[in-house]
């Protein structure tokens, strides 16, 4: 497991400081991230053709690190790998936390790693903000634990949390869960820690209020288009944990009312539910699941520790039932089709491709840096470009959709001479295949 999980890191770790185009989000907090460095407007006014719907903290973040390191795209690349190594790490301390072994806890660590890296290969080492706020939020999970078990100490851990949530809003698992357990394990230490949350949570929107003006609920409450249809459609995603989870269930189950297996069962409920909610919104990505990751990577651990108190354990040897687990959990990480560290130390044509693209994405930039005033180019090439962040346009087909642009918004723009159609290469990002 530990095998797997340093090599799926390889490919993540060397593409970073690869001048390709991971995904379009990259050039988006990048943006943003320039504007909280320069203390510039955040928020934009209604009428603008740019959202942005994420909260403050994380731009603030990799704004600095991007001056300091002379790219803000590689910052926040670099951070996304750090927020992988802060997870792995809050899973294991979660795991000791509930009773588990230090095997348990390398375990539930190198499985999160080896599981991201190898099946969620577009964020893990991207630019964006949703790594680093699961990595503080596990880590101020894992405390609150700590804080429960000893019936002191809370409040740390709920700022901790807090704070991560003003990084990434939507990793809601952790918290709730946490909520769910002290009002069970300590009920009359629920409402005055649920109080201090909501007031920080308050006291962080008012700040918010006071600092951006009204267009940060604007920004903040930015329609999106669900559809029951998604979330079926997506529930194939569901593979990549769906063995660990099988497995849990032979623990799960049997085990429910120990404390350590009824926690991970509502994480795992949880996350499931959110997983489910989220897909359904259209332009959710692979982070729609890291919350039910997590969950998993938790109850791994804690899966190898309950092992023995099974009633398979009767049966068969408690190391056999160990080593069989581990090996369905092995089996399914190496299933998988992503094999670009063998490709980058063995396959010549594959450092060729890595090298046109990046010469494809330079000769792009340098196009739409020739071309005055704002164009359609795709963010990351007018971001490299040095242009204005002129159009969101993920977001903006949101809006259209309800009904807060006309549908032609674009082309009348380009009518008025206001934008300039440019068709580019489009083998400057590395989601499209290369031919």
């Amino acid at each position: 497991m530990t095998a797997i999980g340093v090599y799926s890191l390889i490919w993540p770790a060397y593409r970073s400081g690869l001048v390709i185009d991971i995904n379009g989000n990259e050039a988006w907090n990048a943006y943003f991230s320039d504007m909280a460095y320069r203390g510039e407007k955040l928020y934009p006014a209604e009428r603008e053709l740019i959202t942005n719907n994420y909260p403050p903290l994380s731009f603030y973040i990799v704004g600095p690190v991007g001056a300091l390191v002379g790219d803000t795209v590689l910052a926040g690349r670099w951070l996304s790998l750090l927020g992988i190594g802060m997870i792995g790490f809050g899973v294991g301390l979660s795991i000791r936390q509930l009773g588990g072994g230090t095997f348990a806890a390398l375990l539930g660590g190198t499985y999160f790693i080896a599981t991201m890296c190898r099946f969620f290969t577009m964020y893990a080492g991207m630019n964006d903000p949703q790594i680093l706020a699961h990595g503080i939020m596990t880590l101020g999970f894992a405390r609150f634990l700590k804080a429960v078990e000893q019936d002191r100490g809370y409040l740390l851990p709920i700022l901790v949390m807090v704070l991560a949530g003003f990084i990434k809003h939507n990793i809601v698992t952790l918290p709730v869960v946490a909520f769910l357990w002290l009002g069970w394990q300590r009920p009359r230490r629920w409402l005055p820690n649920a109080a201090f949350a909501i007031g920080l949570i308050a006291l962080g929107f008012a700040a918010c209020r006071v600092a951006y003006g009204p267009d940060f609920f604007r920004n903040m409450l930015t329609p999106r288009v669900y559809s029951f249809q998604l979330m079926l459609i997506f529930l194939g995603h569901l593979q990549f944990v769906a063995p660990a989870i099988v497995c849990w269930l032979f623990v799960g189950i049997p085990l429910r009312r120990e404390p350590a297996v009824m926690l991970c069962n509502l994480l795992i409920g949880v996350g499931l539910a959110m997983f489910l909610l989220q897909k359904s919104g259209e332009g959710l990505g692979e982070n729609a699941q890291f919350d039910l990751l997590i969950a998993v990577s938790i109850a791994v651990g804690i899966d190898y520790t309950s092992i023995p108190r099974t009633s398979f354990a009767r049966k068969y040897p408690v190391e056999r039932l160990r080593s069989l687990f581990l090996l369905t959990l092995a089996i399914r990480l190496l299933l998988c089709e992503q094999w670009e560290p063998v490709k980058l130390a063995f396959d010549a044509g594959f450092r060729r491709v890595i090298a046109e693209r990046s010469k494809i994405m330079q000769s792009c930039v340098e196009e739409v840096r020739a071309v005055p005033g704002d164009t359609t180019a795709a963010m990351i090439l007018g971001y490299r470009a040095g242009k204005p962040f002129a159009i969101d346009f993920f977001n903006l087909d949101q809006r259209i959709k309800r009904g807060e642009f006309p549908p032609d918004v674009i082309e009348r723009r380009i009518a008025e001479g206001r934008l300039t159609r440019l068709r580019l290469d489009p083998r400057h990002s590395w989601m499209v295949e290369f031919r």
